[in-house]
């Protein structure tokens, strides 16, 4: 296989998914500091990989899990800039989007602090606007898919029209 990785080894985006849902349970809590903890862990030590080892990392993701490691600031450490707005964050961020769902479906949290937690994790490494959106986008069709009846097609439309109107409400620019 790629990376010479038996058939059925999943990738760096499943690692840091599960990195993700492991702080998840055990902080019972979104903790930015300790999913960026587990991020390290797994680029330096290969936790949360199926053969011990850390490969196909994007360049986004290890330069945000770097510059963390040296600087110990999980508000800072994604970058914000034009080229720093791919799809790795949208690839790890089910684990919160399930979390948030659950948290608003308890009324612990309103619509706004789910989206807003979304866009935290996210900023983790991919900290554009379009990344953060992106992932905020996935969470209303997650919130729908689980919610709603009717065929897919039309709960995931439901899903893209309620962020369309959230983002409309509440971005500026």
């Amino acid at each position: 296989g790629t990376y010479n990785m038996p058939p059925g080894t999943w990738s760096d985006d499943s690692s840091m998914a599960i990195a993700t849902l492991v702080s998840l349970r055990e902080k019972k809590d979104m903790d930015c500091q300790d999913i960026m903890e587990r991020f390290a862990s797994w680029t330096t030590e290969g936790e949360y990989t199926p053969a011990g080892k850390a490969f196909d990392q994007g360049f986004t993701c290890m330069e945000a899990i770097g510059r963390y490691m040296i600087t110990k600031d999980c508000k800072t450490c994604g970058k914000t800039g034009e080229w720093a707005n791919g799809n790795g964050a949208l690839m790890r961020i089910m684990p919160v989007c399930l979390y948030a769902y659950e948290k608003t479906k308890a009324g612990e949290w309103t619509l706004t602090e789910a989206v807003e937690c979304v866009h935290q994790v996210s900023a983790l490494t991919h900290n554009h606007i379009r990344s953060k959106i992106g992932c905020g986008i996935y969470y209303f069709m997650v919130c729908c898919i689980l919610d709603g009846e009717g065929p897919l097609q039309e709960r995931l439309q439901k899903g893209m029209d309620e962020a369309v109107e959230f983002y409309r409400r509440n971005v500026e620019g």
